[in-house]
């Protein structure tokens, strides 16, 4: 055993137990004694300096600068970061604390649905019913805290801990300084920040406010260029895409960033254009001032966005500093809590001056419906996910403040994606007569569209996609006569449902998703009502195949739509019982389901006289194509001015003997069975320009990299 003087902790050569508590002494001890240090060695030159009084002689005062040299230089500063860490630990002690009164309550919670169960005389009766509600919403909630606040993951990675890295993930903002505070103190006319501000300056006013859209963003934050379109189509700052990619006012804004440094592109494997930019941290330090300046969001000292909107016609929703906790144990305690979920909801300020409302980081949506109703002047309603990684978990406990939306006359966008527990969508909603835009992806929960979507004339954007609950297509999908792109599309054996022939009427869809979720689908007739499409640009057609779930990075298979619903439905229930039986994985994304389809239909078979000569797509994406052989319709003479060819999974074996002159990008992923050399590839299709060929074994010769990209030189 060894101990220091002083009072110092006792080590022994046994594991000692190191609680957070223990740390935080350790921390202050090291930080006393070092403060100590400090004074005792400032004290030694102000004697000496005293000593020195009234000699002015240049001697005395080398003597006095030598021996202030003599104070280490980084002593203070250790001092300062010793008690940076000594506050994020005792604010993780709190946390620690919380927690353990948060499990204390989940215990109360489970004791009493034991105890109910031992009493009834049935398996459930509808307080146990409630209980487990409760319960389970606690677990949701106690599980979203923790890696939201610590990212435990992240935080240690084996021997080579980064104690940097930790500190930066593990403190809470502000207690460390950050650039925007630093940006306040640099003179803003010198040197970078001068330049970014000239440039900043030299823009037109819509670029400026396109611009100011990623300060409120986190710091190195990918933004996904799908949802910077979404969000100034919303704001009436872009126009829709015109015919011609080289038309879009996307790539010109984002384009002029890029060439200005103000953004970069995300790099992707496949080399294809960007889909994702961030913005440098010195630069986005400086735009949070500037978008502070125009009342382009609020942000409070640190630069980080409020949800106070007194200065600003835009708010934020951000995470509250605690959470929304249920408990039944206490009639006291829960109108407490009812008092303090109220006092948060009434944070926003002004609803009826609000243009538009973004949701940050909020993970618990609840508003009084009183508060919704006034936003009657708000265009942007973006309540949803905007990060393109799936662990952000957004949830509502009740829809009934969605009835609002019905006095939202000149709402443009609206974006639920990714919120849990919406199971349906109030009749308000067909009541929004400007909604341009309407972005359900990922509702996992959403099992029916209104039946009166239709009455949405003005609406251009539709994404249903990743709803597994969702199989009904309501036919007034048909009425949407404005309707450019529909993502998410589903083809059932529902009678009732809207099919491809109804969504031929809309002249206007340029983009269409679908998810084929039906045995009697055929390929080669859906191809009769595909060539009715007058207007369609992008086509993707993806089978769902019968087979479990496999990693993403090695087999990018999916499960079917069936497989989907049953498995989230049993997470919901908690029930996660395994799977009987030792079931036979097929090739990726593209395994037969039950329903095998004819081979008559998916062989091959000459196209019906009523059919159109052409369609006119310039992308093409099959994911998990169920025939051997290509579809009877995917020849060259009928399409074109097809570009882009994409085949994921699947049972194909080769594309056909036509010659391919348009096609420039060509991508063949987890193609098995496909057969053919990089020499007859060339000679098919004579101009490509990329092609990406990955776990396609039968692909003989391909010069592709690493990842499976070729580029032509």
């Amino acid at each position: 055993m060894s101990s220091s003087k002083g009072g110092s902790v006792q080590l022994t050569e046994s594991a000692e137990i190191i609680s957070i508590q223990i740390i935080i002494e350790k921390l202050n001890r090291l930080h006393e004694l070092l403060n100590k240090a400090v004074i005792n060695r400032k004290e030694k030159v102000d004697v000496s300096d005293r000593g020195n009084q009234g000699k002015e002689s240049k001697a005395a005062d080398e003597d006095k600068k030598t021996k202030e040299k003599k104070v280490p230089p980084q002593l203070e500063k250790v001092c300062e970061e010793l008690n940076q860490m000594i506050r994020a630990f005792q604010k993780l002690k709190n946390f620690e604390n919380d927690l353990i009164k948060q499990v204390k309550t989940l215990q109360g919670n489970v004791d009493d649905i034991l105890k109910g169960l031992e009493s009834s005389s049935r398996s459930f009766d509808q307080r146990i019913e409630h209980n487990l509600k409760v319960l389970s919403t606690n677990i949701t909630k106690v599980k979203i805290q923790i890696p939201s606040q610590h990212q435990a993951s992240n935080l240690i990675s084996g021997p080579s801990w980064n104690l940097q890295k930790t500190v930066a993930c593990s403190r809470e903002e502000g207690d460390l300084p950050n650039l925007y505070e630093a940006a306040k103190i640099l003179e803003p006319k010198r040197s970078f920040f001068k330049e970014i501000q000239d440039k900043y300056d030299r823009l037109d006013v819509k670029f400026r406010l396109c611009l100011l859209c990623f300060a409120i963003f986190p710091e190195k934050a990918e933004i996904k260029k799908s949802l910077l379109r979404l969000w100034w189509l919303g704001e009436s700052l872009t126009e829709i895409p015109g015919e011609k990619e080289e038309m879009d006012p996307m790539n010109h804004i984002l384009g002029v960033f890029v060439k200005e440094g103000f953004i970069e592109p995300v790099e992707k494997k496949s080399r294809l254009p960007a889909t994702s930019y961030k913005m440098h941290p010195i630069v986005r330090s400086l735009l949070i001032r500037l978008a502070k300046e125009a009342n382009f969001f609020d942000y409070d000292s640190k630069g980080n966005p409020k949800m106070d909107s007194s200065a600003s016609q835009k708010a934020c929703l951000i995470k509250s500093e605690g959470p929304y906790w249920s408990s039944k144990n206490s009639s006291q305690t829960v109108e407490k809590q009812q008092q303090q979920t109220n006092s948060k909801k009434q944070q926003l300020t002004n609803p009826e001056k609000q243009l538009t409302l973004f949701n940050i980081s909020k993970q618990y949506l609840d508003f009084p419906l009183e508060l919704f109703s006034k936003m009657t002047r708000i265009s942007v309603l973006y309540l949803g996910r905007w990060e393109s990684i799936r662990k952000h978990h957004i949830e509502v406990e009740s829809t009934k403040f969605l009835e609002g939306l019905k006095n939202m006359k000149r709402l443009r966008l609206l974006s639920l994606q990714g919120i849990s527990r919406i199971t349906m969508l109030e009749g308000s909603l067909c009541e929004l007569i400007n909604l341009r835009i309407l972005d359900l992806r990922a509702c996992h929960n959403l099992e029916t569209l209104p039946d009166k979507i239709g009455s949405l004339k003005n609406l251009t954007y539709l994404d249903i996609s990743e709803c597994y609950f969702l199989y009904h297509m309501p036919k007034q999908l048909s009425s949407l006569s404005q309707l450019q792109v529909l993502k998410g599309f589903v083809i059932s054996d529902s009678k009732s449902s809207c099919t491809l022939d109804d969504l031929a009427l809309l002249t206007n869809l340029r983009k269409l998703n679908v998810n084929v979720d039906s045995g009697k689908f055929n390929i080669d007739t859906a191809g009769d009502a595909l060539f009715k499409f007058t207007g369609l640009r992008k086509l993707k057609i993806a089978w769902e195949g019968e087979e479990e779930t496999i990693k993403q990075e090695s087999v990018e298979a999916k499960p079917t739509l069936e497989k989907k619903r049953c498995c989230l439905a049993k997470f919901i229930c908690g029930n996660k019982g395994e799977r009987k039986g030792n079931e036979k994985q097929e090739e990726a994304q593209g395994t037969f389901s039950k329903h095998k389809m004819s081979s008559s239909g998916q062989e091959g078979r000459p196209a019906s006289a009523g059919q159109a000569n052409e369609l006119g797509l310039v992308k093409l994406d099959l994911q998990g194509y169920r025939g051997t052989k290509p579809p009877s319709w995917l020849v060259p003479e009928k399409l074109t001015r097809l570009k882009q060819l994409y085949i994921r999974g699947g049972r194909l074996s080769d594309l056909g003997d036509k010659k391919w002159e348009k096609i420039e990008i060509l991508r063949l992923r987890y193609l098995s069975r496909l057969k053919m050399n990089w020499k007859d590839l060339q000679t098919q299709f004579p101009n490509l320009k990329h092609f990406e060929s990955v776990k396609c074994y039968e692909v003989a010769f391909s010069p592709c990299d690493a990842s499976g990209v070729w580029l032509k030189s």
